[in-house]
């Protein structure tokens, strides 16, 4: 039978049960479609502009400014898709990152903007109550809806929304691809609702979050919340005071869909003081199990704690690293040689892109790196020329300190340094070029001794060298600048790094060679560049 010989009342169900992602389509079909779809067009195209990409707002400058229908809290969008369970399909992208921590202009008064919204959304208790009783980890656990509710709208008003709250909306988003989650998501316990004159009764988040890992996963429940996602962006920029445990979203990265982790300021180094180690997850778990990509920016970890995160990453193709000192002195030293060894070890038989740099250590970084050689795919790498500098330490019992080792200093060539699968090299430095125009210190002649002789042997898929950096006091000016011409154009033997020059111009028909300044004092590496702006987060 013919779809269009179907009652008319009969094609306009078809039509809503298309929604959201088969709308169009159908609509689109024929003109019998669209007649019977027109009066759902406005419906579909307001819930995909409102909820498609969903943002919590950061700011909250005046009244009007909340009149525009934009949910504030996720407490707010499950009143909503209580009220219109369609809401939750149209979710593909979620931004919780402001989560009970907005800015609020000095026109709103805190305190009555939050209790007047917790009265808007009480509204809406019935339908929410409803949606608490169909999910299933609630009659899992024998947990009292009622109870839950009253435990949400409590929670609300102490913080304006928590971690309960934005647990739950997770469990409900089947289409969802990527998630910030809340700024202050490592400070979220276990929930308490205390009543007067009555036993506290408490949450565990935890099984929560396990339960969604698990219906997430189930090939069975291809609806689950979560079992579409991809991608988790970060929370956070990097700085001193951003120091976020690097376990912090293990529930998530226990989702095999996901294949993307993007983390600021993360944090797993133990140092009996201000650090912490990684907890690493249970025997047995799908961790990392779907990770093809992981970008840390700003992270303090050590080469014992990341070897213990990557080791569970089997498909991991692309991670880039930048090492920062936290809070109190965390990581105020780093041995950057056990740190690329952590990740040689745990990643050589999948990885293709690498970025590994410092931007920020107070102390000393150990040995220089001396090989990367055990990288088997290896095709791009980006990386901090201070990475291959630096002094073999020893540690004197005697006073209880670090030696340098003055006898034992090497610094590698690039044919000795690389794996012969490399494709593109990027070599970075925060000041690349000093005010004579010499071009990474001492190290370049050493790096590219030789080159053009070793190169074409040891590097032979080498297709392209970046050297960029900053101009020491940018005396520059702002611009950024590309001195690639100037550079090998100057060609005198007095021009410092001769050798240098040399070396790279014999190799300029077989290599793409481009030396970038940056009109910047501070540069860093190409994955931090634009970090904040990209994602919406700001460095503390």
């Amino acid at each position: 039978m013919s779809l269009l010989l179907l009652p008319i009342e009969l094609l306009t169900r078809i039509a809503q049960e298309t929604l959201p992602d088969g709308f169009e389509s159908f609509a689109l079909t024929c003109r019998v479609t669209y007649c019977v779809s027109e009066s759902l067009i406005k419906f579909h195209n307001r819930l995909n502009r409102q909820y498609r990409n969903l943002t919590l707002p950061k700011n909250y400058g005046t009244e009007d400014d909340l009149e525009d229908g934009t949910p504030t809290c996720s407490l707010q969008v499950l009143a909503r898709i209580a009220e219109e369970p369609l809401i939750a399909k149209y979710i593909l992208s979620a931004n919780l990152m402001n989560e009970s921590s907005p800015d609020f202009h000095t026109e709103i008064d805190r305190d009555r903007f939050l209790e007047d919204q917790l009265q808007e959304i009480k509204k809406s208790a019935t339908p929410i109550l409803q949606l608490l009783k169909s999910l299933p980890y609630l009659e899992d656990t024998n947990i009292d809806p009622n109870d839950m509710l009253d435990y949400l709208f409590y929670e609300y008003n102490n913080s304006g929304g928590a971690g309960m709250s934005v647990t739950i909306l997770l469990s409900l988003l089947p289409y969802v691809t990527k998630i910030s989650l809340p700024s202050r998501w490592k400070f979220y316990e276990n929930g308490v609702l205390e009543r007067p004159g009555e036993v506290a009764i408490s949450y565990d988040r935890d099984l929560w979050l396990k339960d969604i890992v698990q219906r997430a996963n189930d090939p069975l429940q291809p609806y689950a919340g979560l079992s579409q996602l991809t991608t988790i962006l970060p929370t956070a920029g990097w700085g001193y005071e951003a120091h976020c445990g690097l376990d912090t979203f293990n529930h998530f990265l226990s989702i095999k869909s996901v294949q993307k982790f993007v983390m600021g300021g993360s944090k797993a180094l133990e140092d009996s003081y201000t650090g912490q180690t990684f907890i690493e997850p249970e025997e047995g778990s799908s961790f990392g199990a779907g990770l093809e990509e992981v970008q840390l920016a700003g992270a303090c970890a050590d080469g014992t704690e990341l070897r213990k995160f990557l080791k569970w990453m089997w498909k991991l193709k692309s991670f880039k690293f930048s090492f920062e000192t936290k809070w109190h002195g965390c990581g105020h030293d780093w041995n950057k040689a056990t740190a690329m060894a952590a990740i040689e070890d745990t990643t050589s038989e999948t990885l293709e892109d690498l970025s590994f740099s410092i931007i920020e250590c107070y102390g000393w970084t150990g040995p220089g790196i001396a090989s990367m050689k055990k990288f088997k795919k290896l095709k791009r790498l980006e990386l901090h020329l201070k990475c291959l500098t630096g002094l073999p330490y020893e540690l004197d019992d005697t006073i209880g300190e670090y030696k340098a080792d003055y006898d034992n200093v090497k610094f590698p060539k690039l044919g000795d340094l690389l794996p012969s699968s490399i494709e593109e090299l990027v070599l970075w430095e925060r000041t690349m070029l000093d005010d004579r125009g010499v071009i990474g210190g001492n190290l370049f002649p050493r790096l590219f001794e030789n080159f053009s002789k070793e190169g074409p042997q040891k590097l032979p898929h080498l297709k392209k060298i970046v050297i960029v950096g900053g101009w020491a006091h940018n005396n520059r000016g702002k611009e950024s600048s590309d001195l690639t011409e100037e550079f090998f154009n100057r060609g005198s033997s007095e021009f410092p790094n001769f050798e240098t020059l040399v070396e790279l111009a014999a190799m300029r028909k077989e290599i793409d060679i481009q030396l970038l300044v940056i009109g910047s004092s501070i540069t860093y590496p190409r994955f931090m560049d634009g970090f904040c702006e990209r994602y919406g987060v700001r460095n503390l």
